[in-house]
């Protein structure tokens, strides 16, 4: 009686020690469900203190309590959580907390973007136990889960070329998938997947069903917004405007402001889509006595008013009055801001016009772009079967704002005709201004002169000047620039801009230009691209070699950061990059240019990473439109021998042409 006594006595008050501990438990993976994860590893570690706790409950709290402190983002809890999930992921048990430790090891590195190379085998390690699990609601949870969460990390890393290589993920998702959110979330994907497929246009059309499957199976889910937005994008893509303008409609209609990320850009969509728009580009200047050419991209127009308009460049060079002299609008530093003034100030309204046409436009109301390049000639037929007149096509000498109108639509560009060319140089408090025939290199005496400099002055701020002149039998026009007095790294930089005229032909210069007082050591870049010129749409690859000149030895900045930028002939900034210098002082990269870039020569800038100090800057390529020669060859075969005027000949018959 006395042995049984002490048995019931000992068994109450062990059954209260695992009472304690259970309920301690379930409060703390109550407060990790809820995401408290501090209040939730507090717990853990209280009940991971109490002695006699079986192995498998010690593997559950140690997992808990180590996933739960990485979650805190108290980086003093990050060593000993990582050695912990690493133990229980290297160990020989693999059971429930062996999978789940390889999923929170997954997300832990994948937040903090380290041990990529590991990553991608603890997503397999998971995923093959959760696929393998005989508790089948458990693990299409944590299958789903480990799943996304590994397709996020790939998306993330490698942006929009990570969704080429997770369709089979996303797939094995839709076969296990019971909800309609991960239903939902697992086409969107998909779709996205398949979106992606720049080169394969039959899977690339995969995307359009599944962001589908999401708008019509799962209207309640939160990926209908994403469904709507990225099947509008396919749509245009795929130059489908008209689907893509009715579903961006469909995205308004169901969504109002605050309820969808998406709503701004897509009304910015749908305006862009269906207003009319008009862009007209010259590749170049031209000699006298040669054809114009210009290329015209035009959407939703039918007709457009072409006009060149007589400009004396000198003369409409002009500082706005109504701008203080800090302002970057006061002053012109490049042709094309000349002539955004010129056109939005009304002026060219009083210019002389040289030649003027309406233009009917193949517009079959479908949104499309349309693009021509072609001759003044060809461009003022009204009917292609007209014989052209070459003489139509010629411009006399002088400088011309081409404009083309269509309605309150207006685009426009410079044309050139001319012999004479216009070379600037600067040498910090000062510039020369040499005019010349532009063949011969003959120096052209009295020409007129005018410009444009902007400088920093003493208060740190951009100052605009305005100056003119003539040029002497030397074809030669000096002036001082001003600077500033105070001896700072930008007191001999200037941007200029310079025009000019000798009543009949006309050139214009412009460009940066930067001198500096520590000579003993300058920059010497070597640009280029691996061909002189490109087309639209094509990949430019170049590369940049830098070296350092003392006087007497080159050398090699390796390690160097700079910053380089990359302008079209327009002077607008294209590309923007930072870069390393190698160990043979060089980068390299590349990028296209879409149809609607302007053609004409690119230049590449470089500075030093804090923009402080520009370094140098170089030709990288021209951007050509190709066309085909066109060409009419006649010939006339000679009589056979036995006949007295040409017969007929049939295929493998051989032909004498006289």
């Amino acid at each position: 009686l006395t042995l049984f006594a002490g048995i019931l006595l000992i068994l109450p008050f062990t059954g209260q020690v695992y009472a304690y501990d259970n309920a301690i438990l379930k409060e703390a993976d109550t407060l990790r469900d809820e995401k408290s994860y501090h209040a939730a590893a507090e717990l853990y570690g209280k009940i991971l203190g109490e002695a006699g706790l079986p192995e498998e409950t010690v593997r559950e709290l140690r997992f808990k309590f180590a996933d739960c402190s990485w979650r805190t983002k108290e980086e003093s809890r990050y060593t000993r959580a990582e050695k912990t999930l690493r133990e229980l992921v290297e160990s020989r048990e693999h059971d429930r907390w062996w999978a789940e430790a390889n999923e929170s090891l997954l997300e832990f590195y994948i937040e903090r973007r380290s041990h990529n190379d590991e990553v991608k085998q603890y997503l397999e390690n998971a995923r093959d136990f959760w696929a393998g699990s005989t508790d089948i609601n458990l693990a299409r949870k944590r299958f789903i889960r480990v799943s996304f969460t590994f397709g996020d990390f790939t998306i993330q890393h490698w942006g929009g070329w990570g969704y080429t290589g997770l369709h089979s993920l996303y797939e094995d998702i839709l076969k296990v998938a019971d909800t309609v959110e991960d239903k939902s979330r697992a086409h969107y994907s998909l779709g996205m997947c398949y979106y992606h497929r720049y080169r394969d246009v039959k899977e690339r059309s995969l995307a359009e069903k599944h962001f589908k499957e999401v708008i019509e199976k799962y209207p309640s889910t939160e990926w209908l917004d994403d469904a709507y937005y990225q099947l509008g994008q396919y749509y245009e893509r795929e130059n489908d405007f008209v689907k893509a303008v009715n579903i961006y409609l469909e995205l308004l209609s169901h969504f109002e402001k605050g309820d969808s990320k998406f709503i701004d850009d897509t009304k910015r969509r749908i305006e862009d889509i269906t207003s009319p728009q008009l862009r007209i580009s010259v590749g170049d200047s031209f000699l006298t006595n040669s054809e114009i050419r210009f290329n015209l991209n035009w959407r939703n127009v039918n007709e457009a008013e072409i006009t060149f308009y007589k400009m004396d460049l000198t003369e409409t060079l002009r500082l706005n009055p109504q701008k203080s002299e800090t302002e970057y609008e006061r002053g012109v530093d490049n042709y094309t801001k000349l002539l955004k003034d010129v056109v939005e100030s009304n002026r060219y309204a009083s210019m002389p016009v040289a030649i003027s046409w309406n233009k009917k436009l193949k517009d079959e109301g479908k949104h499309l772009w349309y693009n021509e390049d072609k001759g003044l000639v060809e461009w003022q037929m009204a009917d292609e079967k007209d014989s052209p007149d070459p003489q139509k096509g010629i411009l006399p000498p002088g400088a011309y704002l081409l404009l083309a109108t269509s309605g309150k639509v207006k685009t426009y560009d410079l044309v050139m005709v001319t012999d004479m060319a216009l070379v600037t140089k600067t040498a910090g408090h000062s510039a020369l201004f040499f005019t010349c025939d532009a063949a011969s290199g003959k120096p052209r005496e009295g020409v007129r002169v005018k410009f444009h400099y902007s400088y920093y002055g003493d208060n740190g701020r951009w100052l605009w000047e305005e100056g003119n002149g003539e040029t002497d039998s030397s074809g030669l026009f000096k002036v001082a620039l001003k600077t500033s007095d105070n001896r700072n790294i930008h007191n001999k930089q200037h941007t200029l801009f310079a025009c000019a005229s000798d009543g009949t032909m006309q050139a214009f210069s412009q460009g940066n230009y930067y001198s500096y007082s520590d000579s003993s050591k300058t920059w010497w870049l070597y640009a280029f691209a691996d061909r002189p010129a490109y087309r639209p749409d094509e990949e430019i690859s170049f590369k940049s070699i830098l070296r350092q000149y003392d006087g007497s030895v080159f050398t090699t900045q390796t390690g160097m950061k700079i910053k380089a930028r990359i302008f079209d002939p327009r002077g607008n900034k294209v590309k923007e990059e930072t870069y390393t210098l190698n160990d043979y002082g060089s980068f390299n990269d590349s990028f296209k240019l879409d149809d609607k870039a302007p053609l004409g020569e690119y230049r590449i800038e470089l500075w030093t990473d804090d923009w402080r100090n520009h370094i140098a800057n170089a030709t990288l390529f021209r951007l050509e439109e190709y066309k085909l020669p066109e060409f009419l060859v006649n010939i006339k075969p000679k009589p056979r021998k036995d006949e007295e005027k040409t017969a007929s000949y049939k295929l493998g018959d051989i032909v004498t042409v006289e």
